[in-house]
């Protein structure tokens, strides 16, 4: 491609990005619970001592800086997300090209991907993992191919990748730093290489930890660490709802139910050819970097195995497979394959150049219907139904009316508390899991002690898979029925005569 051409090819991803994100509903609550969570923290907030979380903050962190400049609108973090993966598509294809794929393929790719996970364009830890994991990769590969990439502070930079993914995921982030650590071993044949490689993982080690100290020191300075330990290490144990891999097998995207079968073979098949090439002293120090990230980041699909999830896990394992693909033909296919990249390259351009102008086209009036909405506070420029807007009117009056504090336990209470600026720790984010160490018990107990308006989604409303039925179940039997508001039934504590 021309520098012409690869301009317009990013501008027209670019423009997908910000049009599938212009249309989106508000109807994501991971994009509204991390709003959420940048939200608080740019207002002042302090991740665990005042804000109820799981994962480490490091994407609230960035999040909130926009936030704090440009205002705290949900577009504002709409428009971080397009950034986010535009930066994935990048890395994807900057990291192909590295690895010799001819760059018609690898803009194919990058088409082929976008289309794939189009759907799921949403801010999320995930993502923000994603790119420090495929950065690591690009490391790892440049130390390889590129002898001048051979020096102590190119194994420093890959440890300070790992440590602001643990700053970003704590789990993903452990894993991949071991792996980064561990994989060095691969490189040992003989006594000679046990004090290199020493120093390497060292070097790596001591770029991991600068961050990880930089993020606790920040939490013992704010009174924080404790909360970190509750939520974030002892409160996991209350996590008991998973979604098994098995239902990626019945997902309604034929392209996630292909490759969840197919992924697992072609990793366990990589593992054994890196096994044989080994013993065998084949030089497969790429393949084997490709096959070992791979794996550490299909981890991410447990316990959750979902397409949100499935998405992330599988960009890895997708450069595995066109690497291999393409190291196979270079060796075993004499063909000149010129007019086909040809064919590939004007086919990329012209298909992702008629999906902008078509998408942009055929969404001409929802777009301009957007800027006639009546939007609520923090969700300027989101399409909204006018029953919807009606029922965040009507259950955010109610909660500003009221005598009492009012609390939604629910998964869905950011929706209505962003709007009238109010947080309420653990209840925002009403999730089993996400209410430390105490879990279920701990919450009928605080309950008990708080004379509070709490409202709860129906019985015949759809319940988030994380709802804390156990609470739920206390509300019901223990205090009184008031109204039904919405989709939320209300209950205050009996009174006492």
């Amino acid at each position: 491609m021309k520098k012409l051409d690869r301009a317009v090819f990013w501008i027209c991803i670019a423009l997908i990005l910000f049009l599938a994100m212009a249309l989106k509903p508000l109807s994501n609550l991971d994009e509204l619970w991390n709003f959420n969570v940048a939200r608080c923290i740019s207002n002042g907030l302090v991740p665990y001592r005042d804000i109820s979380m799981v994962s480490t903050p490091l994407l609230g962190f960035i999040l909130a800086i926009p936030l704090k400049l440009c205002g705290q609108e949900l577009y504002v973090s709409r428009i971080v997300t397009i950034i986010f993966f535009v930066i994935v598509f990048a890395i994807f294809h900057i990291i192909l090209r590295k690895l010799d794929i001819k760059k018609e393929i690898s803009y194919f790719s990058v088409m082929l991907l976008l289309f794939m996970v189009l759907d799921f364009v949403a801010i999320n830890y995930n993502i923000l993992a994603l790119i420090f994991a495929l950065l690591i990769v690009l490391f790892e590969i440049q130390y390889i191919k590129n002898s001048r990439w051979k020096k102590p502070g190119i194994d420093f930079v890959i440890g300070l990748l790992g440590g602001f993914m643990v700053c970003a995921k704590q789990s993903l982030g452990m894993i991949v730093c071991a792996v980064s650590i561990l994989s060095l071993l691969f490189y040992i044949d003989a006594k000679s290489d046990i004090k290199k490689t020493c120093i390497r993982a060292l070097t790596r080690f001591i770029g991991m930890i600068i961050p990880i100290l930089v993020f606790i020191i920040y939490l013992v300075a704010n009174n924080a660490f404790q909360g970190f330990l509750d939520y974030s290490i002892l409160g996991i144990k209350t996590f008991s709802n998973q979604i098994p891999y098995s239902s990626l097998l019945h997902s309604k995207y034929s392209g996630i139910m292909i490759l969840s079968v197919a992924f697992p073979i072609i990793l366990a098949i990589a593992v054994v050819t890196n096994i044989i090439w080994k013993i065998k002293n084949k030089e497969s120090n790429i393949f084997y970097v490709l096959t070992i990230y791979s794996i550490a980041m299909f981890s991410v699909v447990f316990p959750i195995a979902d397409n949100e999830h499935f998405i992330v896990a599988m960009v890895l394992p997708i450069i595995l497979c066109i690497y291999s693909i393409n190291a196979y033909i270079r060796k075993n296919v004499k063909i000149d394959f010129k007019y086909v990249l040809e064919f590939v390259n004007i086919f990329t351009m012209v298909f992702v150049f008629s999906i902008t102008l078509w998408i942009e086209f055929s969404n001409i009036e929802p777009l301009g219907k957007i800027s006639k909405y009546q939007f609520q506070n923090h969700y300027k420029y989101i399409s909204i139904s006018n029953d919807f807007n009606a029922a965040i009117n009507k259950i955010d009056d109610y909660i500003t009316s009221s005598p009492k504090k009012v609390y939604i336990l629910d998964a869905s209470a950011a929706v209505y508390m962003i709007p009238i600026d109010r947080y309420n720790k653990d209840y925002d984010m009403f999730c089993l899991g996400n209410l430390g160490s105490g879990g279920e018990n701990a919450q009928i107990e605080r309950i008990k002690n708080e004379d509070a308006i709490y409202m709860i989604m129906k019985d015949d409303a759809r319940l988030n898979w994380q709802n804390p039925s156990k609470v739920r179940a206390y509300i019901k039997e223990n205090l009184e029925f008031v109204e039904t508001i919405e989709s939320y039934d209300v209950y205050r504590h009996k009174a006492i005569y």
